[in-house]
């Protein structure tokens, strides 16, 4: 396996951290701290990835950004007016483009409006598109040992996709469980 193929891999399963810890956290309202503890995780996977592929970026700039993306996602604790929270989630998306700029080679302290604006722009159609690059030019497939996904990534996705599964039953339970508490008159009991 080329070393391409591994850091798209990487990618991947960070990835899918993070979205099963946004679908975990990010379903509740009002979010508070769970919208804290994602962008937490986020930015812990950025770092990761960072440090594991693109260590010169990793500058104390990147850092302080990414730490006032966690800043941000504080404020949603003390549960305010709804026009600071949008601020709030607004700041954390332009910090998001701003982490973007150094890729295309442009120092963050010279970088203009416009650079910034472009840059949430980018970041914003890389999140569309980006899985699809992922796994159709970046990860070789026929590289994997034996043609195939290993014993080991069998076994986790395996092992994933039971885990999933058995949420999905939680979560239907759960939302059957809603709609009879809801349908059922005052003052009537399942278990009499």
């Amino acid at each position: 396996m080329n070393e391409r193929t591994r850091t798209g891999l990487e990618i991947l399963l960070t990835a899918l951290v993070v979205g099963v810890a946004g679908n975990l956290l990010l379903r509740q309202t009002p979010w508070g701290a769970n919208a804290f503890l994602f962008v937490t995780v986020f930015t812990a996977a950025m770092i990761f990835i960072t440090v594991r592929h693109r260590p010169e970026l990793l500058t104390l700039r990147t850092l302080s950004l990414q730490g006032a993306m966690v800043f941000f996602a504080s404020m949603f604790l003390l549960r305010d007016a709804e026009e600071l929270l949008v601020y709030d989630t607004l700041a954390i998306l332009v910090i998001m483009g701003v982490l973007v700029l150094p890729n295309f080679g442009i120092n963050q302290r010279i970088a203009g409006v416009f650079h910034y604006g472009v840059g949430f722009i980018w970041s914003g159609i890389i999140s569309l598109v980006g899985p699809f690059i992922l796994l159709g030019a970046d990860i070789d497939w026929k590289a994997m040992p034996g043609n195939r996904l290993s014993k080991a990534y069998s076994r986790f996705f395996a092992v994933l996709r039971s885990l999933c599964r058995w949420c999905l039953s939680l979560a239907d339970c759960s939302w059957l469980l809603t709609r009879l508490s809801k349908t059922l008159p005052t003052g009537h009991s399942i278990l009499k």
